[in-house]
């Protein structure tokens, strides 16, 4: 390995580049090392610890798609409330129910 790429990786190592894009996940110690993948041997983080974030960032998601949703509800029933609701079928058209 050439002075150079290990420079480089020392420097991300040990600088906490990971810290700035944790979003205050500091208790994970991310391992990073060589690690085989299916490109071949790579310098990463720990598969577990992949697996972890991956989890994580899955219930973030989810989090923000309930926010979202209770967000679209709320907008509904204020637009109910104001008479602004969904156009109502009349009965004999395609969509009466």
């Amino acid at each position: 390995m050439s002075e150079l790429v290990i420079a480089r990786v020392s420097k991300h190592r040990f600088t906490g580049v990971g810290a700035d894009w944790s979003g205050g996940w500091t208790d994970l110690d991310l391992r990073h090392g060589f690690y085989d993948t299916r490109q071949g041997r790579r310098f990463t983080i720990d598969p577990t610890v992949q697996v972890e974030i991956l989890d994580r960032l899955l219930e973030l998601k989810l989090q923000v798609l309930r926010r979202r949703g209770q967000g679209r509800a709320a907008r509904h029933q204020a637009q109910e409330r104001q008479g602004c609701g969904p156009p109502v079928a009349e009965e004999g058209t395609l969509f009466f129910g």
